[in-house]
């Protein structure tokens, strides 16, 4: 027995399909902003080098010593922003650095604008092309 909320009629498989894949894209969606709900992520975004280049890189000894934190706990933050993708790493001689992943930023910053219908520019630009920013 198929139990669907009022108003809902029986949706084909291949409907369900696409909602079940909108679910778990909501849910990727929604982890990203999780992931940069929390200030020390963001301060190890801005800290960390948007390319991986050598000599810009940090291991997780070097980004707690430039964040002051605990070596658990920039690992720990780590592995978040590494699970959504936000970060990649480089594993060079016996240590491993880390770098912003930009290809993966850029994808998830065009999701926001169409997700909410919205542009990156300031909001003086919208202002002045003649677009309403959302304030009041």
């Amino acid at each position: 027995m198929n139990v669907l909320p009022v108003g809902v009629g029986k949706l084909s498989r291949n409907r369900t399909v696409a909602v079940s894949r909108g679910v778990a894209g909501d849910e990727r969606f929604a982890q990203v902003f999780q992931a940069l709900g929390e200030p020390n992520r963001l301060r190890m975004m801005q800290i960390l080098p948007q390319q991986p280049v050598c000599r810009e890189m940090y291991n997780v000894i070097e980004l707690a010593e430039a964040l002051g934190l605990t070596q658990p706990t920039v690992s720990h933050h780590l592995k978040i922003l590494r699970r959504v993708g936000l970060v990649d790493s480089r594993r060079q001689c016996n240590s491993v650095y880390f770098y912003v992943n930009q290809a993966n930023v850029h994808k998830w910053l065009q999701q926001v604008q169409r997700r909410f219908g919205c542009s990156l520019q300031r909001p003086a630009d919208a202002v002045a092309r003649g677009r309403p920013t959302g304030r009041g």
